[in-house]
């Protein structure tokens, strides 16, 4: 099923050696093959800032054509960086595939660092590891920026005690021991969901829906359905105020085939079947969600208050 051909990926870790609020000029290749020279701009000190714009989508897998206007639209917002939610590529094994993903963003990635959460389309493949550096195991980790703590998982393991055991303690682990103000978390599949391509992943649940609202996380934002879906603030099963339980986002329009089978329930405000891309605003008061579809037209807003 690979195509992989004469390929060969590199991996250049500069973290400890990067100073906050600085631009740096670099370049890539080799002899008689290097690219031009690009920048990027690391942000400020940390603790200095609580102003920042977060881009995300998800499931682009098949149409690069419409991953290429969702990434120019969330770039033209002037996104600080963008978190995807899964299911980059149809194929995860096919490395045509992902030339033609990158292919679609262009330049952007050269100054604006994208995190992917790994989707079932990703197969565990190489090609995956290799397309990105991503902290520790590089299957569930987290980051940080200004007074966010982000936490990207993954749901589609090769053993069930990941999903019960290992990321429930690594959420308790990370956002146990964290002061940051904004907490979210991302990964494929929903555990809150009215679509019935995919059903809500009750093993989610179960599992790491406690975790979510023990340690204070406002919004959880998924992919796997292809369309946009919003839920009610949740916590113990039953809706609260704003800023009392994670809200659920289904956000899986970048791409891949839509999926318009909905069946209302009780937890859902949104649901609509649409290309589309988000935009989070967060400031010192609140985070702002918006989502847009390819001709930026909001298709949906909504506010969480910080705690």
């Amino acid at each position: 099923m690979a195509n992989d051909g004469p390929n060969r990926m590199h991996e250049v870790h500069l973290c400890d050696d990067l100073k906050p609020g600085t631009t740096y000029s670099y370049r890539v290749g080799g002899d008689g093959n290097w690219s031009k020279t690009y920048t990027f701009t690391t942000p400020q000190e940390p603790g200095s800032f609580d102003t920042f714009r977060i881009g995300f989508a998800g499931d682009s897998r098949g149409r690069y054509d419409v991953w290429a206007q969702a990434i120019s639209a969330m770039d033209s917002h002037d996104v600080d960086f963008i978190l995807f939610g899964g299911d980059l590529i149809d194929l995860g094994p096919m490395q045509d595939q992902w030339d033609e993903w990158f292919d679609a963003t262009g330049e952007i990635l050269t100054r604006t660092a994208l995190i992917p959460a790994h989707g079932n389309h990703e197969f565990f493949a190489s090609h995956y590891f290799a397309s990105f550096t991503l902290p520790g195991n590089e299957q569930w980790f987290h980051h940080k920026y200004g007074n966010l703590v982000v936490l990207s998982l993954n749901d589609t393991v090769l053993s069930a005690v990941d999903i019960a055991n290992n990321q429930p303690e690594y959420i308790a682990e990370v956002l146990g021991n964290s002061d940051a103000a904004w907490r979210f978390a991302y990964h494929h599949q929903s555990p809150y969901t009215t679509n019935t391509t995919h059903r809500s992943n009750t093993d989610i649940r179960e599992h790491w829906v406690p975790q979510y609202e023990a340690y204070g996380v406002q919004a959880v934002l998924n992919g796997h359905n292809h369309t946009y879906e919003r839920s009610v603030p949740i916590k113990a099963g039953v809706e609260v105020a704003p800023g009392e339980g994670p809200v659920y986002v289904v956000s899986g329009g970048a791409g891949a085939p839509l999926y318009s089978n909905h069946e209302p329930d009780w937890f859902n405000v949104v649901a609509n079947a649409i290309e589309h891309y988000m935009i989070i605003d967060v400031t010192a008061t609140e985070a702002v969600f918006t989502a847009y579809d390819l001709s930026d037209n909001v298709i949906d807003t909504f506010t969480v208050p910080r705690p």
